[in-house]
């Protein structure tokens, strides 16, 4: 409980309208203090507890095969690791999403839609998006926050199966069986 009530104290001192986030429509994510937020904000604290620590774990390993500490072209490399990392340690539904070639991606801090590749997780409240990689258009390195919320706005999904396809010849190039398509 130290942890994170130290965060929200925090939080509430560097950002007193934290809580109004969720309200706001912006065509890009608050700095990040804020979007840190998002982690408290659910319904479902344990789902998204569990993302952000696995999440946040998954990025640090990482990060130190990073040159420069960013993940510049390597969020379907970052996500596949994410994604194994949810299936074997949570029952939550998780499936690789991404975008490119000007049919999705993400909306980047220039405000222009980038190729990107992120998690999406199923849960009973809602569905949340988990990605490891948005630093490199400018956002904070770990994002969990559901779909529906601004934040999860800038992600916008192109055609699944294609998404699928490169996401299973990566996972079996690192030696994972990624189950779709099926």
């Amino acid at each position: 409980m130290g942890w994170r009530s130290d965060r929200c104290k925090r939080m509430d001192r560097l950002c007193p309208s934290r809580r109004n986030i969720a309200n706001s429509l912006l065509p890009y994510p608050q700095p990040m203090i804020e979007l840190r937020f998002w982690v408290w904000a659910m319904n479902s604290r344990d789902a998204m507890d569990k993302l952000s620590n696995i999440a946040n774990e998954i990025r640090s390993m990482i990060k130190q095969a990073f040159p420069n500490g960013e993940s510049n072209g390597s969020c379907l490399h970052c996500s596949i690791a994410l994604w194994a990392a949810i299936t074997n340690f949570t029952d939550l539904k998780a499936r690789v999403h991404g975008g490119g070639a000007g049919h999705g991606g993400m909306i980047g801090s220039d405000c222009k839609l980038h190729p990107h590749y992120w998690v999406q997780v199923v849960d009973a409240d809602d569905t949340l998006i988990c990605d490891i990689s948005a630093d490199q258009f400018g956002h904070p390195a770990v994002i969990v926050a559901p779909k529906s919320s601004p934040i999860g706005q800038l992600y916008y999904p192109s055609e699944q199966n294609e998404i699928d396809i490169a996401a299973s010849a990566v996972a079996s190039s690192l030696g994972l069986k990624y189950p779709y398509p099926s």
